[in-house]
């Protein structure tokens, strides 16, 4: 079971206006669920980070398709403090269980991490116009 061309997705890349400016594409996305993990909002900041935590889950979304080229922005984007891990995640509608990557927090940072849970709703309404700006030039 590959990974190759999955991304599993738990901040604001599921928005497909962070996604697009991003990759400079748009693929279409599926809801999808990682168990064994948890997303906090990073002190400081409004977007989440994420690390193993047993018992947990975090909702999210699975895009295909992803290209070298992709790859290489998303990194870019995700900076320093992520790095790429293969997971393993279920997709709701289906139940059908697949590999995909996500960005995890480096173990460097997770001192960082809030116990605030990050919401895409609230994201979207108070953040996403700065965010953009910010991030997404």
């Amino acid at each position: 079971m590959s990974s190759q061309g999955r991304l599993f997705c738990y901040g604001t890349l599921q928005l497909d206006e962070v996604f697009q400016r991003v990759c400079g594409a748009k693929r279409l996305s599926r809801p999808a669920l990682l168990e064994n993990h948890a997303s906090y909002v990073m002190q400081g900041e409004n977007y989440p980070g994420l690390h193993y935590e047993e018992g947990q889950q975090v909702n999210g979304c699975l895009y295909h398709g992803i290209d070298s080229n992709m790859w290489r922005k998303l990194d870019r984007f995700e900076g320093q403090e992520y790095t790429r891990k293969i997971v393993t995640v279920t997709l709701p509608v289906t139940g059908r269980i697949v590999r995909a990557q996500v960005y995890m927090l480096k173990p460097a940072f997770r001192a960082k991490l809030s116990r605030r849970a990050w919401s895409k709703q609230q994201f979207r309404r108070k953040h996403l116009s700065q965010f953009l700006q910010a991030h997404c030039q």
